[in-house]
């Protein structure tokens, strides 16, 4: 399939083995497909603080030929048949746009995104205000050994009138990526509900009724302004954001669109389709590329989570999982100090000798690395961290001037190079000789408890253990017991045990380019191209995917990851420098 891209009068396209596309509306709701495809694809919305989906595949029997990115929106082009896909900023609302009238037939899967319940699952569509409704209810079913027929939860589909037929049948679906990614279940029925002929889809969604059905009317009215005004927003979003290369430039432009697509107007979504939480870490490091585009939500992150750490003392991960995510204090000070916008009670918070423990020790799944196989979680004194607490130790004796912070960073960078540096490489934790790319964490964080020449030295010794040629780092040297050379999904045995992520790759290549750009070149241009094929090419388009098997390069994981985005255009931002 031919993928393109297509950007003020100026485009780009090459064949894709591996195509999808996904859109946004800007606060959490989305439509994907993909051609290895999954049961996390298809029409969602996030509505409530719950991603909910609606559509499993809106079905058209003439085959995608080409996939274009317009930034603004997706083209499709079939045989004899052009199709345009638009959701608008805070709308959950789907729109598609036909050359001419065709047969579109909708497979419906009502239900909460982690939810895969078979039973209790009523639709009702009927028409009503010149609207087709689709009435969903999910009910407790006895099959599910729980009291028959309480209903749980309701959604209603709101779709422009048109010529229309009711199928009324279950079909089997089977999804190959949840298969590949060890993610049950692989198969699902889903209700094959609606045949409308029309050029002209808004398909509009809601759990109340009558707010779907004004979110419908007001879309219809005012389409033409709606599409024109998205692209003046979309064209301001880019403008300044340009590179030499145009592959790189494209790609630059992309990750600024995507970063923006997974952001909502409380944060930035670590990922899509199924990381649709606020995630403390990944929108850390987030901000630095977010505040080139939109300050005022980078601000309010680090904000956030600064209150966050005046009411409860620590910053945990997210709401829902309960772990304290360690790395999040360092991050936050770190781009508090970056950014010029630090916040004063965060200050005093930390100004305190028994807020700064030497070392810092971590429990069990606190780190970025958050996922155990055979008791590797990672618990005890880790490099990362210890570097991201020399960091904030800097920024605090810069601020108060108290002579006992620089103390503490003296003391810290003497255990530091006593304990994990061994002359030869830098240990990833106290008693862990691991070799992992969480080297250039800490480079990144706080590089100078090291000369430069003891950098290049480690980076030398790590190389030949964890590079990929494709342009990426296994997560773990090569030689552990423990390395898998290809994903293996949600099983978690390659996660952070050979998985190359694309968010450390790109990092990496900053830190070289800052150590010593002329000797890693080949280093950095690898990660950059292996980074642009995965943006432009592959997954879904104009998206940084989170990770790649090591053996091979390919869109893997969440395909939509949102600090990939980020980190790339903070390397391209600083190779210009």
């Amino acid at each position: 399939m031919i993928i393109k891209h297509v950007f003020n009068k100026k485009s780009i396209e090459k064949e894709s083995p591996d195509p999808g596309f996904l859109i946004t509306n800007r606060k959490g709701s989305y439509y994907s497909s993909a051609l290895n495809n999954s049961r996390y694809e298809g029409f969602f919305i996030n509505e409530k603080e719950q991603m909910c989906k609606l559509i499993d595949e809106i079905m058209i029997s003439k085959p995608i030929k080409r996939i274009i990115n317009n930034f603004s929106s997706i083209t499709l082009e079939r045989e004899n048949l052009t199709q345009e896909i638009y959701m608008f900023k805070n709308l959950n609302s789907l729109i598609c746009l036909f050359d001419k009238h065709t047969v579109i037939e909708f497979l419906f899967d009502v239900k909460k995104s982690f939810d895969n319940r078979n039973f209790g699952r009523y639709y009702k569509i009927y028409e009503e205000k010149n609207k087709i409704i689709i009435q969903f209810e999910k009910k407790t079913s006895n099959l599910e050994n729980e009291q028959e027929g309480r209903p749980e939860y309701s959604m209603y589909i709101v779709i422009n009138l048109a010529t229309y037929s009711l199928p009324n049948q279950w079909i089997k679906r089977s999804y190959s990526y949840d298969r590949e990614r060890n993610s049950m279940p692989y198969d699902r029925y889903v209700y094959h509900g609606l045949k409308v002929i029309a050029n002209k889809l808004i398909v509009s969604a809601s759990h109340d009724k009558h707010s779907a059905i004004k979110e419908n009317d007001y879309i219809m009215k005012n389409l033409d302004k709606l599409i024109k005004n998205h692209f003046v927003y979309i064209k301001n979003l880019l403008r300044k954001f340009n590179h030499k290369n145009k592959e790189i430039d494209f790609a630059l432009k992309c990750s600024v669109n995507s970063l923006d697509q997974l952001s909502t107007e409380n944060g930035v979504i670590a990922g899509l389709p199924w990381f649709f939480q606020h995630w403390a870490r990944d929108e850390l490091f987030c901000t630095k590329a977010l505040y080139s585009f939109n300050k005022n939500l980078a601000v309010q992150i680090l904000n956030k989570y600064t209150n966050s750490l005046a009411k409860h003392g620590s910053i945990f991960s997210n709401k829902e999982s309960g772990l304290i995510a360690k790395d999040a204090i360092g991050l936050l000070v770190l781009r508090s100090e970056e950014l010029k916008e630090g916040n004063y009670k965060l200050i005093l918070f930390l100004n305190s000798p028994n807020k700064h423990p030497i070392p810092l020790h971590n429990n069990a799944l606190e780190t970025w690395m958050d996922t155990s196989v055979a008791n590797s979680s990672r618990e005890g004194y880790r490099i990362e961290i210890q570097a991201l607490q020399l960091r904030i130790l800097k920024i605090l004796y810069i601020l108060t001037k108290e002579k006992y912070m620089k103390d503490l960073e003296g003391q810290l960078i003497k255990y530091v190079r006593e304990n994990f540096y061994t002359g030869k490489i830098l240990k990833d934790g106290i008693n862990d000789f691991s070799i992992r790319p969480n080297i250039f964490l800490a480079y990144y964080f706080y590089n100078e408890f090291l000369s430069k020449k003891e950098w290049n030295k480690i980076i030398d010794n790590s190389l030949p253990n964890i590079w990929n040629d494709w342009g990426g780092f296994s997560s773990i040297e090569k030689t552990s017991p423990l390395f898998q050379p290809s994903y293996t999904g949600e099983n978690n045995l390659s996660y952070h045990h050979g998985d190359s992520w694309f968010f450390l790759n790109n990092m990496a290549a900053i830190c070289m380019h800052q150590l010593n750009k002329n000797k890693y070149k080949k280093y950095i241009n690898k990660i950059i191209t292996a980074s642009v094929q995965d943006i432009l090419w592959q997954g879904y388009i104009g998206f940084h995917s989170e990770l790649s098997s090591s053996s091979e390069l390919k869109a893997q994981g969440c395909k939509a990851q949102s600090w990939s985005s980020a980190l790339f255009i903070e390397l391209i931002r600083e190779l210009k420098k």
